[in-house]
C-alpha cells in the first residue's frame, strides 16, 4: 500500500509538472501576443500622430492662404464701397442742381408774368447753366458706374477665392465628429381609421 501511495504521489507530482508547463507556456503566448499587439497599437498610434502633424501643418499653411485671400477681398470691398460711394455723389448732386433748376424755372415763369425782359434773360442764362452742369454730372455717373462695375466684377472675382481657399481648408480640417444620429424617426401612428363617408343618402 505505501509503495501504491508513493506511486500516486509521484504520478500527480509529475501531472502538476505538465500542467503548471503548460499554463507556464499558455502565460508566455499570451504576453507574447499582448505584447505584439501593443507594439502594433504603438506603430498606429505613431502613424496616425504622424498624419495628423501632417494634416494640421497642411491647414495652417492654408489658414495663411485663407487670411491672405479675405485681406485681398476686403481691399477690392473697400474699392467697391469706394466707387458706390462716388455714384452716391453724383446722385445728391444731381438732385441739388435738379432743385436749382425747378426754383430758376418757378422765377422765370414769375418775371414772365410781370413780362419783366431782363430778369426773364438771367434766369434763361441761369437756366441753361445748370443744364450744362447737370449733363455733365450725368457723364461723370455714367463713367462712375462703368467702373463701379468693373470694381464690382473684381471684388466677385476675389470673394470666390476666398470661398474656393476656405473650400481647401475644410477639406484639411479634422472632420467634425459625426453629427448624432437622427433620433429614430416616430413611426407613422398607424392610420386612423378614416372615417368612412357616410353613404349618401340616397335622394
Amino acid at each position: 500500500a505505501k509503495k501504491k501511495a508513493e506511486e500516486k504521489a509521484k504520478a500527480d507530482k509529475k501531472e502538476a509538472e505538465k500542467k503548471a508547463k503548460e499554463a507556464k507556456k499558455k502565460a508566455e503566448a499570451a504576453k507574447k501576443k499582448a505584447d505584439e499587439e501593443a507594439k502594433k497599437a504603438k506603430a498606429e498610434a505613431e502613424k496616425k500622430k504622424k498624419e495628423d502633424d501632417k494634416k494640421k501643418k497642411a491647414a495652417d499653411k492654408q489658414k495663411g492662404e485663407v487670411n491672405k485671400a479675405k485681406k485681398v477681398a476686403d481691399d477690392a470691398k473697400k474699392k467697391l464701397d469706394a466707387a458706390n460711394g462716388a455714384i452716391q455723389g453724383t446722385n445728391k448732386k444731381i438732385g441739388e442742381v435738379s432743385k436749382k433748376i425747378t426754383s430758376a424755372e418757378e422765377a422765370l415763369e414769375a418775371a414772365e408774368k410781370k413780362k419783366d425782359r431782363k430778369k426773364m434773360e438771367e434766369l434763361l442764362s441761369q437756366i441753361d447753366g445748370y443744364e450744362k452742369d447737370l449733363e455733365n454730372i450725368n457723364k461723370q455717373q455714367s463713367k462712375l458706374k462703368a467702373d463701379a462695375a468693373k470694381v464690382k466684377g473684381d471684388f466677385d472675382k476675389k470673394n470666390a477665392a476666398v470661398a474656393s481657399e476656405n473650400k481647401k481648408l475644410e477639406s484639411l480640417l479634422p472632420k467634425a465628429a459625426p453629427a448624432p444620429a437622427p433620433k429614430e424617426e416616430k413611426k407613422p401612428e398607424p392610420k386612423k381609421e378614416a372615417p368612412k363617408p357616410e353613404a349618401k343618402k340616397e335622394t
